[in-house]
């Protein structure tokens, strides 16, 4: 079994024995054995055992591999459009409800492969959860379904979560789920991210002119000579 979890904010696989008396499982991940809980583990899948320790690490790394390409696919603003566009329907129809419970851990006891991405579907909105709360909490499983369509598979719900993860402009990550930000939240994340791609602009543009000034000042010494 083919397990992911997060080690130092980094997303790694690694490959499962069953769970022992103790309830942690026994992984192989980057060529090291560790005991990890269950509650860990963000994506498993029931990936058939090669038998061999180089047969399980090369299904390890295509589907680390796989999942890594399936997340430059995912368009988490889409997404987040067509979340907005569904439960402003429903208030306007005065049908929103508060979130449902969340399923199980996304991808437990799922198959494993890479199905054809797709873009998303509004149509598929439809069947996503819906809350009240700007920071609406979504299943990543619902999620990698309203992108890649229904079926979606471990590597899918991976891909949205390393999406989120690595983005964090329109939904937070949590492991459990993603969480929905409100527009004014998106809004000040572009104005902070915007004040700092300046302050780097005016921190390279100063160093430059202190490089000319000392020219000018001092002269040109031998490393600045071609």
């Amino acid at each position: 079994m083919i397990v992911e979890f997060l080690e130092d904010n980094l997303f790694v696989d690694g490959w499962a024995a069953d769970a022992g008396s103790g309830g942690k499982f026994e992984v192989l991940a980057g060529g090291r054995s560790i005991r990890l809980h269950p509650k860990r583990v963000l994506v498993s899948s029931d990936t058939a055992d090669p038998g061999t320790p180089d047969g399980r690490r090369a299904l390890v790394a295509a589907a680390d591999a796989a999942r890594a390409l399936l997340a430059a696919e995912v368009d988490l603003e889409i997404l987040w459009g067509l979340l907005e566009e569904e439960q402003a329907e429903l208030a306007g129809r005065g049908e929103l409800a508060g979130q449902p419970d969340l399923p199980e851990l996304p991808g437990q006891g799922g198959q494993g492969g890479t199905a054809g991405a797709a873009r998303p579907e509004k149509d598929a909105a439809q069947r996503m959860p819906h809350s009240s709360d700007p920071a609406a909490r979504f299943a990543y499983q619902a999620l990698a379904e309203l992108q890649f369509g229904p079926g979606a598979s471990p590597d899918h719900t991976s891909a949205v979560m390393r999406a989120v993860h690595h983005e964090g402009t329109f939904f937070k990550f949590t492991p459990e789920a993603a969480l929905k930000r409100s527009r004014e939240e998106i809004s000040h994340i572009h104005d902070s991210r915007a004040r700092e791609a300046r302050r780097a602009e005016l921190r390279r543009e100063w160093i430059a002119w202190l490089s000319l000034a000392r020219v000018a000042y001092y002269g040109a010494g031998p490393q600045d000579v071609p």
